[in-house]
């Protein structure tokens, strides 16, 4: 896990976030069956990053 200083000057802990390709790659899964786990609720949670 990477440590970054916040806005206040404390450390805080950053986990790394994953694309969906790598996702798949890593837990020898289709995209199809990565995208029904996240609309059930199960992991691997989504986090979507705008601009």
């Amino acid at each position: 896990m990477e440590k970054k200083a916040s806005h206040d000057g404390q450390q805080a802990e950053v986990e790394p976030l994953l694309t969906t390709e790598l996702t798949v790659w890593l837990l020898r899964i289709s995209r199809k069956t990565l995208e029904r786990m996240r609309v059930e609720g199960r992991n691997p949670k989504l986090v979507k990053i705008d601009r």
